[in-house]
């Protein structure tokens, strides 16, 4: 088909049997190519609904240059408009994607609100600013680099090529940052980019929240415990619809998956982990579409609370109205209570040995490190349900010119596994600064008898770039050492527990 500007893309259609003609469309627009979706195509068909996949421009068999997150507008438009002008279809079509393309479904829904009857978003990754930096400002390298090994400057994906060309630890810490895509021999003239522009960047193809607000179409909304976009899932949740009268469907479900929607592979969640999301979908969409009555009167918010790796269904998702404080001490203890005086704690952060990633899922027990501090709660006394965003607030100092504070929830089991249910990050000063970090959000119910731990590193290498402590993280070439102090007692570190009060 022909886009607006004489751009040719090429696209895959699934039709179901003619007896169901005509037929509302679901329409997946994809830059990681159109073939990998032949069994969804096929399994869309089989439930009644055409599925039409396509290429954007500059990848796979379209035509034209792909660049991320530009021309997805108009030529999502010209894609709804040729599927609605198909002889076998109903008019109505639903856009539907996971990450990239959740994007790109968000895109058609906004240009074309009519023929779009309801909106899919899987793990949306909604902008490049979002996604290759953390909110705290520092570029998310692993992310960004390897995205752009596998996907960008390409017309197709090079799957092998992240582990073929940075295959350890050791190779991304070539210096500088950013002449690294030079320095494992591919040439991505595009990488750069994203690095000049920065964090606050505003893509002038993006989705604002005004658009999303002023959307008059039912949405389903997934995202995973293990993925780097949740809060964008349920951000969208909010939004969509909310200056509508009466507002449209909404949906919402957070699992313990990956950005792909993989589950933990490590198999500790249980078999209720998985869930039949085809199934689940089909239906929500034949419901909210009018297709036929609605076979259940399925809650609007599923949320899969880890600890006791259960599903907790919600009419609507509200924030939990209690907290507690917990208060840094020393020895390295969590209490209920400050304490009285004032104690510095420091670790040495060395550049050259940054204290090491370890995926969200993983155990991390076995983890042998003294680059960081830490308090626990000890042995818990009763049950503990955290729900929502924890807060820690620091009071910390260092003798390079500033530093990173990676602060992480861990919660050490019963029996002695060590997982992170809360993760955030924090730039200061050399200076004795006050600063708070919100951590990611999180929903966990800690069983009487495990700890909960905070824990605070001065790096977080290769999914943060790291600080060198001597100038320009990320066109600097020398490193020094640094001594990183926190300073507990009174009310200098603490964290801040949302509290979900549990039912009887």
């Amino acid at each position: 088909m022909s886009n607006g500007d004489g751009t040719c893309c090429v696209a895959d259609i699934y039709l179901p049997e003619p007896g169901c003609f005509p037929a509302t469309a679901v329409i997946t627009r994809t830059m990681y190519g159109r073939s990998h979706h032949r069994s969804e195509g096929l399994g869309w068909a089989r439930n009644g609904f055409a599925y039409v996949v396509a290429d954007v421009r500059g990848r796979y068999d379209s035509d034209g240059t792909f660049t991320p997150y530009h021309s997805e507008r108009d030529d999502g438009a010209a894609l709804v408009d040729f599927v609605c002008g198909q002889p076998w279809s109903n008019g109505g079509v639903v856009a539907y994607g996971g990450s990239y393309s959740a994007y790109t479904a968000w895109a058609m829904a906004v240009e074309r609100p009519i023929a779009v009857r309801a909106v899919v978003s899987l793990c949306p990754s909604m902008e490049l600013a979002r996604t290759k930096f953390d909110p705290s400002g520092i570029l998310r390298l692993y992310e960004h680099l390897g995205w752009w090994l596998q996907h960008g400057d390409a017309r197709v994906s090079r799957t092998d090529m992240p582990g073929n060309a940075l295959p350890d630890l050791e190779s991304y810490l070539a210096l500088p940052v950013t002449q690294l895509p030079d320095t494992t021999g591919v040439h991505l003239p595009t990488w750069g980019g994203v690095l000049d522009r920065g964090p606050d960047h505003l893509d002038d193809q993006r989705i604002t929240d005004n658009e999303l607000a002023e959307l008059t179409v039912p949405s389903f909304h997934v995202g995973g415990w293990y993925d780097l976009v949740t809060e964008t899932s349920i951000a969208h949740f909010d939004f969509v619809g909310s200056n509508v009268e009466p507002r449209p469907a909404r949906r919402l479900m957070i699992g313990p998956w990956t950005h792909e929607l993989f589950v933990d592979p490590s198999g500790r969640h249980g078999p209720v982990a998985s869930i039949e999301w085809g199934k689940i979908c089909v239906q929500w969409l034949h419901s909210v579409l009018g297709h036929r009555a609605a076979e259940s009167k399925l809650a609007s918010v599923s949320i899969f609370h880890r600890g006791v790796d259960t599903w907790i269904d919600n009419e609507t998702r509200e924030e939990p109205e209690s907290s507690i404080l917990l208060y840094a001490h020393e020895p390295r203890r969590l209490e209920t209570a400050p304490q009285s005086g004032s104690v510095a704690l420091s670790f040495e952060y060395n550049p050259a040995d940054p204290y090491p990633t370890i995926p969200t899922h993983h155990d991390r027990s076995a983890v042998v490190r003294s680059d960081f501090v830490d308090f626990t709660t000890g042995p818990l006394a009763a049950d503990l349900h955290i729900d929502g965003i924890p807060e820690a607030h620091l009071t910390a100092s260092t003798t390079a010119p500033e530093a990173d504070w990676i602060v992480r929830l861990l919660h050490r089991s019963a029996g002695g596994s060590l997982h992170q249910i809360g993760y955030g990050v924090a730039v200061t000063g050399a200076s004795a600064d006050a600063v708070r970090v919100p951590l990611s959000r999180t929903a966990v119910h800690l069983e009487r008898g495990s700890e909960l731990i905070l824990h605070i590193t001065g790096s977080d290498f290769p999914a943060l770039t790291r600080n060198l402590n001597s100038g320009n993280r990320y066109t600097g070439t020398t490193i020094e050492k640094a001594t990183q102090t926190v300073y507990v007692g009174a009310a200098r570190t603490l964290v801040r527990l949302p509290i979900r009060q549990e039912k009887q």
